[in-house]
């Protein structure tokens, strides 16, 4: 019932598996749960996961202040409140996080087309690959033309307001900021030249249709030991393959990319921007219930989304291993 769920860990896979579908409910999602948590203690799982993505799957079609958005949460509510309900009388912690918040973007009002960076077309023959929405990463066709490539980029938003009130910042992959946990030289999902954008604004490609979630042209290699990529990708598409889902509601999708095109802008829920933004931020709401207790209500100040699982060791009493978390700062939440 989580995304990934069928791939193996260390040669692992988890006791009870449920593979992740799209169009269970959460309702039936927690009737799962609520069946494993009442087995005999030697055969209760210790942990278990699931997610429900209809809230996402509603900002994204409709923004996240929508009604769509409000109607799935009052679903997802109920359904917690029935887990909740079943599980009382019984040891247990039940977490509540997103991976993300969300933002209202308007399309394709808040477009910014990637092209519009490029000053002239050496600079086009460069790129074998781009990285687009709502943020964008520039792939070098030679590695050598890198640094040429970051300061043409960096100089066509001198004397660009329109440019440089969308744009955040132009950064090689050394000089991301390391509270972003996104500038591992080894690490080739991450492009060697980022393009920061602000939310509302999404950085899209007049050639390609933005709503694909995978945009794929002609593989080129990188040559040395990377493989072939894919010309274009969606830096979002590892949370958000949602978007490229049947989805049961009228989230149509489609639209002309013309620039010529003057009808009006439609609210769409995006996000995938700098984290210290208020809209980017996620949820975490704990429930700690113990036997013949009174459950207690505390309001934490913020937690990091990275401490989460040392947070999910602590609780479970095992050894986490390495990973970009820290132990101290969540301790004081048990």
């Amino acid at each position: 019932m989580w995304p990934g769920s069928t791939t193996r860990i260390q040669g692992i896979l988890p006791t009870y598996l449920k593979e992740f579908k799209m169009g269970v409910t959460a309702m039936a999602k927690f009737q799962q749960v609520v069946e494993w948590t009442k087995m005999d203690e030697d055969k209760r799982p210790g942990f278990i996961a699931t997610y429900i993505p209809e809230v996402d799957q509603a900002g994204h079609g409709y923004g996240p202040n929508s009604v769509e958005v409000e109607h799935q949460v009052k679903i997802v509510d109920k359904a917690i409140g029935y887990l909740r309900r079943e599980l009382v009388g019984l040891d247990y912690e039940i977490m509540v996080v997103s991976d993300h918040g969300m933002t209202t973007s308007r399309i394709p009002k808040d477009y910014v087309y990637i092209e519009d960076l490029f000053l002239d077309e050496e600079l086009v023959n460069n790129v074998c690959g781009l990285y687009l929405w709502p943020i964008g990463g520039i792939v070098p066709c030679d590695p050598a033309a890198t640094e040429l490539l970051y300061n043409k980029l960096k100089q066509s938003l001198k004397g660009n307001k329109k440019l440089q009130h969308a744009i955040q910042g132009v950064y090689l992959k050394h000089e991301i900021p390391e509270r972003l946990h996104y500038s591992s030289a080894s690490n080739q999902r991450i492009p060697p030249i980022l393009i920061l954008s602000r939310p509302p604004f999404i950085i899209t490609s007049r050639k390609i249709n933005p709503d694909s979630v995978m945009m794929t042209a002609n593989n080129r290699s990188m040559g040395g030991d990377h493989h072939d990529i894919p010309e274009f990708y969606d830096m979002d598409m590892d949370m958000d393959m949602d978007m490229d889902m049947d989805m049961d509601m009228d989230m149509d999708m489609d639209m002309d990319m013309d620039m010529d095109n003057k009808r009006s802008s439609r609210i769409i829920g995006t996000h995938g921007y700098d984290n210290v933004v208020e809209d980017m931020q996620a949820m975490f709401i704990s429930s700690i219930q113990i036997k013949n207790t009174k459950t207690r209500q505390k309001l934490y100040k913020k937690i990091k989304n990275v401490d989460l699982y040392n947070l999910m060791c602590l609780m479970l009493d095992i050894t986490p291993a390495p990973n970009n978390g820290t132990t101290y700062s969540i301790s004081n939440h048990i």
